[in-house]
């Protein structure tokens, strides 16, 4: 069976108990730590697997101890960022293992987790589903930009106390980690801009008016002219139109996306907690602008997503009784899409002749080798991109 989905099965089942046992929040606290610590587990335990160890298996094979890298300017690269090279560089002068490095990794971002989702006032259980089954490729596949994700939270937290050089500190080990981040704090600064503005239910309705005429206009030629104009080098250039060029108008998504807008105009009264409002307003900016792109939005999503899923979460729920029922639809909404999600990506894993996607953990060395298991999970990732990626 495929590994996300595995997973996914596991959230979907424990977050309904978050519903069922809505009272009793001792039982709901137990069950949370549960589920956070055997999600961990499950990423955790992953061993080369998926696609994109193509990539990163090969360089961390090659890459010298810190000293060489330095020494030589090895980590001037031109496909990855200095960040990585260097932590990489210093994980192997250590002699840790590529599996333990994925550890590590796994270990950083479930932490910076952890601290987002400790302001969550309730349906914690609920919040790691929507965690990863919006993002579970960033989890699961995406190191450096997992890492530059867990920085970028790291340093909100920082900005949030007031703390501005670990803010500046985070936020360069952030954007030497992946280049997205780059973008990302450019509209942070905006963000920040946003908090001097008052935000009332006009802000709301025109984000809901926005994304719906975002659903309808062509957007990939315009922002390609302005993506061939900024000033960045060639090869960020090639992995941005990289991604716009994929482009698509229906998606499955959309019908969240539209709930959760629409949701925030009927909630936006009753916010009372302002201090993460200006973020979160500019990732839905963020949505309704590249709504279309979504393999660009799915990148730049993931720095915002904790943060949409705690503040919409807390906000939701301040009164029961207030629009129950559009709360209660959109949950059920939620709900069949990670149906036809599990459905749809389950059927696409069982067209993959490369079986890119089929479970691989650490317990596979109780009967495989692990010279055996990397070469048939490297065979598996280089059919994949040879073959089946982005071929229908």
């Amino acid at each position: 069976m495929n590994y996300i989905i595995e997973i996914l099965v596991f959230l979907f089942v424990f977050s309904l108990t978050d519903f069922v046992f809505y009272e009793k929040k001792r039982l709901h606290k137990y069950i949370y730590r549960f589920t956070f610590c055997v999600l961990l587990f499950l990423v955790a335990i992953k061993y080369y697997y998926g696609p994109d160890i193509a990539l990163y298996v090969p360089l961390y094979d090659g890459m010298q101890d810190v000293f060489f890298v330095i020494k030589e300017k090895a980590y001037i690269d031109e496909y990855f960022e200095p960040g990585y090279i260097f932590f990489l560089s210093i994980l192997k002068t250590f002699g840790i293992s590529f599996w333990m490095t994925t550890v590590l990794i796994t270990l950083i971002y479930f932490y910076a987790i952890y601290k987002v989702f400790q302001n969550l006032k309730s349906f914690h259980v609920f919040a790691l589903f929507l965690l990863f089954l919006f993002d579970s490729n960033l989890i699961i596949y995406e190191y450096r930009q997992c890492l530059a994700v867990s920085f970028f939270l790291f340093s909100v937290f920082a900005y949030m106390d007031r703390k501005y050089f670990s803010f500046l500190v985070f936020a360069i080990i952030s954007i030497l980690f992946h280049k997205s981040a780059v973008f990302v704090f450019i509209g942070f600064f905006l963000a920040t801009i946003i908090k001097y503005i008052q935000i009332n239910n006009r802000i709301y309705v025109l984000l809901l008016i926005s994304y719906v005429i975002m659903l309808l206009l062509p957007l990939k030629d315009i922002i390609q002219d302005i993506v061939s104009i900024l000033p960045i080098s060639n090869s960020a250039l090639s992995s941005i139109l990289h991604h716009v060029n994929l482009v698509s108008r229906f998606q499955s998504i959309a019908i969240i996306y539209l709930f959760l807008f629409f949701s925030m105009v009927l909630y936006s009264d009753s916010i009372k907690d302002k201090k993460w409002q200006m973020l979160v307003i500019f990732a839905f900016i963020f949505i309704v602008v590249f709504y279309q792109f979504y393999f660009m939005l799915n990148r730049l999503r993931s720095y915002f997503l904790p943060f949409i899923i705690f503040f919409a979460i807390n906000n939701f729920s301040l009164s029961i009784n207030k629009y129950k029922y559009i709360k209660q639809l959109f949950v059920v909404v939620i709900y069949l899409y990670s149906i036809n999600f599990i459905r749809g990506y389950t059927i696409g894993q069982l067209e993959l002749k490369s079986e890119v996607g089929k479970s691989t953990t650490i317990f596979d060395r109780l009967y495989l080798s692990k010279e055996e298991i990397i070469n048939r999970n490297m065979n598996r990732a280089s059919l994949y991109w040879d073959k089946e990626y982005l071929n229908p």
